[in-house]
């Protein structure tokens, strides 16, 4: 696996190079020529030696290298294009990495990790308009959006049903990334209990929650409404008590108790 769920998330997050700062907290940036020869070196040192190294661990797997520092870490990368324009990404398992992303207008570097987030841009044609971006430690732009504070209000004819378990997309994902029966899943999710009142929500905690479907780790009625689901995609979970957990109390919902869940796939394993 290239990569963990966490990073294939977060990296489909920067992709659309959202702000991780409000415009006030950017600090200008004025060595931009020094900056770019950097990350151009640093990247195109690993061009040269992709899947020619029985060493690297990766022999066979397109734009991907696996390999240990002199200090003993254990890095990989995956990468396309070069230096003038792609994507790379070194990861440290265990955790970290560095996004870099160049093409003719700009470059975009990130570094994330559990001190927070780096992001430095240079503008290739205006050098005004170079940047830095620092976030505070614990920084996670996967848990930027807070929990919703009710049920999205969706007409009832526009929900589908599949095997029991009710259901309505509040938004599109990737058409070509769904989850299937076999795959760990990284998901941010919210629950309301028929009344309408919040009993969980992971939006709430420092990090999204992950499962490989078909284990049986989850209520049916997550097995089977998150089954299909595309990367990137909301959906509304309406699930009969008789797929949640029936007559048994849990914290927060008593026994016989229908639920509804917001569910946003963040990343599966079947992408990566």
């Amino acid at each position: 696996m290239p990569l963990t769920l966490n990073t294939a998330a977060t990296l489909q997050k920067l992709q659309g190079k959202p702000p991780l700062l409000s415009e006030d907290k950017r600090q200008e940036y004025s060595q931009p020529k020094e900056a770019k020869a950097q990350l151009s070196e640093a990247i195109d040192q690993f061009f040269p030696s992709l899947d020619e190294s029985q060493s690297d661990g990766a022999k066979g797997q397109e734009g991907l290298l696996r390999y240990h520092t002199p200090r003993g870490e254990r890095i990989q990368v995956t990468f396309e294009g070069d230096s003038q324009k792609g994507e790379y990404v070194q990861e440290w398992v265990g955790g970290g990495f560095i996004y870099t992303t160049f093409d003719e207008n700009s470059i975009d570097n990130y570094q994330v990790g559990p001190q927070g987030a780096h992001h430095l841009h240079l503008d290739r044609n205006d050098p005004a308009k170079n940047y830095v971006e620092v976030t505070p430690k614990g920084f996670n732009i996967l848990n930027q959006e807070p929990a919703p504070e009710a049920p999205p209000q969706v007409d009832p004819g526009f929900l589908k049903e599949k095997d029991g378990v009710g259901y309505a997309v509040l938004q599109e994902g990737d058409p070509g990334e769904a989850a299937d029966v076999g795959e760990s899943v990284l998901v941010h999710y919210t629950g309301w209990l028929e009344n309408g009142e919040s009993f969980d929500s992971s939006r709430n905690r420092p990090n999204p929650f992950t499962f490989t479907l078909g284990e049986g780790r989850v209520i049916q009625g997550w097995e089977k409404g998150v089954e299909g689901m595309k990367v990137g995609e909301k959906r509304l979970l309406d699930i009969p008590s008789e797929l949640a957990y029936g007559e048994r109390a849990r914290p927060g919902i008593p026994p016989n108790s229908p639920l509804t869940f917001e569910v946003e796939l963040l990343a599966t394993s079947g992408q990566l």
